[in-house]
């Protein structure tokens, strides 16, 4: 049985020339199939097979970061972009890192820090351990990490799932 005869017994003959349908139940094999009649090929991009829905295209937004209004963080002040976004699984912080940053975690919450300015000298903690970081180094800090940012510096974070005050954990 070949894979298009095989998709065409699951979905009978909606699945007969929809080669979008057929490239994405190759790529997300163990995925629950919509309905083929709904499924565009790219999608936006390849995280889950939700993002191949063919829904109306959400609006885009841009965000001015310096303009957002700082709020206090155990890293200084944040100020984040795309808090209230249902569509979007993600927030984006612009971060003034200060000397008095305090060492947390988070059991949910993944985030990336990208060093856009540091003073010399300037680390990232991770688990007790200092990492000299410098302009345009990128960190991976997953959930459970002990992190926080050594000297001052500003840092643009990318926080998935969103960011969530109630997932910000001291020891």
């Amino acid at each position: 049985m070949t894979q298009s005869t095989a998709f065409q017994g699951l979905f009978g003959s909606r699945i007969a020339g929809n080669r979008a349908a057929i490239t994405w139940l190759a790529t997300f094999p163990n995925a629950t199939p919509p309905d083929p009649a709904l499924i565009t090929w790219p999608p936006n991009h390849f995280t889950t097979p939700a993002a191949c829905r063919l829904a109306m295209p959400q609006p885009s937004e841009i965000a001015q970061l310096d303009a957002i209004p700082a709020v206090p963080c155990p890293c200084g002040l944040a100020r984040r972009a795309f808090t209230d976004r249902g569509d979007y699984p993600a927030t984006v912080h612009l971060t003034q890192i200060t000397r008095d940053a305090a060492v947390h975690y988070h059991r949910l919450q993944t985030e990336v820090y990208v060093v856009l300015e540091c003073q010399p000298g300037a680390a990232i903690e991770l688990n007790g351990e200092l990492h000299p970081v410098r302009p345009l180094t990128a960190i991976l800090i997953p959930p459970g990490v002990r992190h926080r940012g050594v000297g001052e510096m500003t840092v643009l974070i990318h926080c998935t799932p969103k960011f969530d005050p109630l997932d910000e954990f001291f020891d």
